[in-house]
């Protein structure tokens, strides 16, 4: 058995809170960047990119559902957070990308019903703090590295293909697209976060 522990200030939840403010009480997560970008400066392009308009899709089923969307990632993340907010409706999002500690990032995932997260620090974070978790995941070797929580529910969303994985492989150095990650849709992704909001 696997259990995480991550803890967070007193400080930090208040000023997760603050950030927060009095939103709906659906609120889920979105989280599109992985670290910095040091070939590909477009996020969607990158080997565990999923894309902008492909998180601005999902965001608007969400909001369907009746979520309001908290878009987080770190500064490095910030232009891909504003490329996605720029595709939704106004008023059904904060953009938090770039304006949290590390800490008051897990304070704030803490206090979310879903996380939904490509391949990424964070979305370990939400398995740790037992945020409802769906990852979009594409090039990672899924048995080494995948969130694992023994309490919190954890949806992959994945589409195999022929070279994946492969990163520490060869192929990694010469892939020009990530198309284990185009081939996932928005809608598979918002059936997986469905499910688990209900």
């Amino acid at each position: 058995p696997l259990e995480m522990e991550l803890r967070v200030s007193p400080e930090d939840e208040a000023a997760a809170g603050q950030l927060l403010g009095s939103l709906a009480p659906t609120l889920v997560g979105l989280h599109a960047g992985y670290g910095p970008p040091s070939g590909k400066k477009n996020q969607g392009q990158r080997l565990r990119g999923w894309g902008a308009d492909n998180f601005a899709e999902l965001g608007r089923l969400l909001v369907e559902r009746g979520a309001r969307l908290v878009l987080t990632g770190s500064p490095q993340d910030r232009p891909e957070a504003e490329a996605i907010a720029a595709r939704l409706p106004a008023g059904t999002f904060l953009q938090l990308a770039g304006r949290t500690t590390v800490r008051q990032l897990a304070a704030l995932i803490r206090r979310l019903q879903l996380y939904i997260s490509v391949d990424s620090g964070p979305a370990h974070m939400a398995a740790a703090v037992g945020t409802p978790l769906v990852v979009i995941w594409g090039p990672g070797i899924l048995e080494q590295t995948r969130p694992l929580s023994p309490t919190t529910p954890i949806q992959m969303v994945r589409h195999q293909v022929f070279c994946a994985p492969c990163y520490g492989t060869p192929m990694m150095k010469t892939c020009r697209r990530n198309i284990c990650m185009e081939a996932i849709s928005p809608q598979r992704v918002f059936a997986a976060a469905a499910s688990l909001l209900n």
